[in-house]
């Protein structure tokens, strides 16, 4: 296979990407969008998980119905984590995506909100996005490697994903684990 490039002007700069880009930025004012607009906002918290070696916020989103007959203690957590690589830029739109469907008015939607609490970290990676790291965080560490033993110093998004999950574990009795 080939192609050809043209370009219209003489001394520009062209970047080639092999996905569309989504930096650290675009999900930050996804986020932002999202808190102003009323009806997304009733059901979708933000707060902070953490913040990563280089002092950047680690959102993290907690999506359900307040007012949903069926009480917190009684839902289902499905708890989403993306953007563990940094060069996986279509992790962050599939993400967005989600987001933006269970926080939608559709009655699916609904009925997931009703039923479930969404725990939702959209990018665990954020340093790396931010320097253009394609697999590690700034302490040159591949997340997906840190599960089992992750120090908080070097991780912290994985070390405070593993804190948040086992605080929910610790709060609901029949617990499904699904990889």
């Amino acid at each position: 296979m080939a192609f050809t490039v043209k370009f219209p002007h003489n001394d520009d700069t062209v970047y080639f990407a092999h996905c569309y880009p989504y930096r650290y930025s675009d999900l930050l004012y996804d986020l932002q969008k999202i808190r102003r607009d009323p009806v997304r906002s009733y059901y979708c918290t933000q707060t902070v998980l953490c913040q990563t070696l280089c002092g950047n916020d680690v959102p993290m989103l907690t999506i359900t119905n307040r007012d949903s007959e069926i009480p917190d203690a009684n839902k289902g957590v499905i708890f989403l984590t993306g953007r563990v690589h940094p060069g996986e830029t279509p992790s962050s739109w599939v993400m967005q995506g989600v987001i933006h469907y269970l926080t939608g008015e559709s009655d699916t939607a609904a009925t997931l909100r009703n039923t479930f609490i969404f725990k939702i970290v959209p990018m665990l990676n954020p340093d790396g996005v931010i320097v253009g790291n394609t697999r590690c965080n700034l302490a040159a560490g591949d997340l997906n490697r840190q599960y089992k033993n992750a120090p908080r110093e070097p991780f912290p998004t994985v070390y405070y994903v593993k804190e948040e999950i086992s605080r929910i574990l610790g709060n609901f009795k029949d617990i499904n684990i699904v990889r």
